[in-house]
């Protein structure tokens, strides 16, 4: 019998008075589950039998109170059935509990078993049914996911339409928008591989694709692709009798040379 229980026990036995000798602190921690995201859900019961009001609960690692170590707190105060209410001695007061560990919690805390206090008003706060009977479960090991490959665009007037290859255990897909060097807000694709955005002239826009699991394990960011809505410049070279050597685009890239031969003969590159 756990300490706290025992001497609750031996102060009831000092005072003859069998009504303050039921423990009143009842409940069930009913699983502790790992969600296919990573995170860990424990889901229960917990109230102050007779007391018409919802409790709250502590959540321990590794022991009870006293000796494993403080989690969170929480509160029993979801919807219950009929039968919790019939063992809790209340009518219509929700007691039930479901608390979900971010995936970072599970990482520091897998491996170690939970117990649950109900709070009580006027008595102990015992363990309810079932503590230390369940660890919280591993978080699942990282699965790589490569970035989604050959991102094509296909432009139409002021629309543009983004598609990408499938990722391999890929199941959702995220697509972001650069303007003129500021990246916008990601876009949740789900299962869908292509995406169009409106454009205008004389911007230059970037896309990014990155693909989730059902784990919520996410690639990176694909490379890159760029498409410029300015219109094309090109830009003339002379020498410096004025004959015309070479083009260049507004990037700097040459797209034409030019050399004259003796007498002025032309010869293009």
């Amino acid at each position: 019998m756990k300490s706290h229980h025992l001497i609750f026990v031996l102060f009831c036995s000092l005072l003859f008075v069998s009504s303050q000798c039921v423990a009143a602190i009842k409940g069930v921690l009913d699983f502790v589950t790992l969600q296919s995201n990573g995170t860990v859900r424990l889901h229960g019961w917990a109230c102050d039998t007779g007391v018409q009001s919802s409790i709250s609960i502590h959540i321990y690692f590794n022991g009870a109170a006293g000796t494993g170590q403080l989690y969170r707190a929480a509160n029993a105060n979801l919807s219950s059935e009929t039968a919790v209410s019939s063992a809790c001695n209340t009518a219509g007061i929700p007691h039930r509990f479901t608390v979900e560990m971010p995936s970072a919690d599970v990482a520091i805390h897998q491996g170690k078993t939970v117990y649950v206090h109900g709070i009580s008003v006027n008595h102990p706060n015992l363990l309810i049914n079932n503590s230390g009977s369940f660890t919280v479960p591993a978080a699942p090991a990282p699965i790589f996911l490569a970035a989604p490959a050959n991102l094509t665009a296909i432009t139409s007037g002021t629309s543009v339409s983004i598609s990408w290859d499938p990722i391999v255990n890929g199941s959702t897909y995220f697509i972001k928008q650069n303007l003129n060097g500021v990246w916008q807000a990601e876009i949740n694709k789900g299962t869908a591989r292509s995406h169009s955005f409106t454009v205008s002239a004389n911007n230059i826009y970037g896309y990014q694709v990155r693909g989730c699991n059902a784990s919520s394990q996410c690639s990176d960011w694909s490379y890159v692709l760029t498409i410029n809505t300015s219109p094309a410049v090109t830009y003339i070279h002379t020498d410096i009798l004025g004959s015309v050597i070479g083009e260049s685009n507004q990037s700097g890239v040459m797209l034409k040379k030019t050399e004259h031969k003796p007498y002025g003969e032309r010869k293009e590159q």
